[in-house]
């Protein structure tokens, strides 16, 4: 896994961070959800943690838990839920391209959720450095509906970004609110903005939240 157990033998501190890794790599493991995994590589939330020994405090293990993003509409359906519909999904990066990864989609009009809708225009992703932790928003057509689009980038272990947040709001809605009023435009970047603070600190509780369960294993098999 991109030498991570590595990493935390060397630094003897719990790492939680995104990864790609190849499909071939993660079936030889053996997961449970083995039979899941259709695209070529899959994008994972793995956190790993280190084992002391309750007597020496030596290093004798390294605990690994990962989640499979791919597909895993779960992760947002709660994102759904508390902003009212709209459309909400996760891209990962592949050969300078970049791959749906799971995306939830509910119209105004509709109870129905559609999974696995693709965005017209993946363009706006590569506005966004590598490295670089900014928030983009800009405006697009999904499902013949206008939506305001906030996107926040993903980084791996070494900070760069490899996947993306985005979270679009029906404009219609907006509309009815601000009634088509003259600070409109700036409106709707703030709450952009704050929507997309929103999913990164939603998702960075669905990333950490094990780690406080393996550091509770981690102690237990120490001792």
């Amino acid at each position: 896994l991109e030498n991570l157990v590595s990493r935390v033998i060397k630094t003897r501190e719990t790492l939680a961070t995104n990864v790609i890794i190849p499909q071939k790599e993660v079936i030889s493991e053996n997961p449970s959800f083995a039979n899941k995994i259709n695209s070529e590589n899959v994008l994972m939330n793995v956190t790993l943690t280190p084992v002391i020994d309750f007597n020496t405090q030596q290093m004798i293990a390294v605990l690994m838990a990962g989640e499979l993003v791919n597909d895993n509409s779960l992760l947002l359906e709660d994102i759904i839920k508390a902003m009212g519909g709209g459309y909400t999904g996760i891209y990962m990066v592949k050969d300078k391209d970049f791959q749906l990864v799971t995306s939830l989609f509910q119209s105004l009009d509709s109870d129905e959720i559609k999974t696995n809708i693709s965005l017209p225009d993946t363009s706006l992703f590569s506005l966004i450095k590598k490295d670089s932790d900014e928030v983009i928003t800009s405006r697009m057509l999904i499902e013949n509906q206008w939506h305001s689009i906030a996107v926040k980038p993903l980084p791996d272990f070494e900070g760069e970004n490899i996947a993306f947040l985005v979270r679009g709001t029906p404009e219609f809605t907006l509309q009815r609110i601000f009634n088509r009023s003259v600070t409109y435009q700036i409106i709707v970047g703030i709450l952009s903005l704050i929507v997309a603070l929103f999913l990164a600190s939603y998702f960075s509780k669905i990333l950490t939240l094990p780690i406080e369960k393996l550091q509770i294993s981690a102690e237990k098999i120490g001792k």
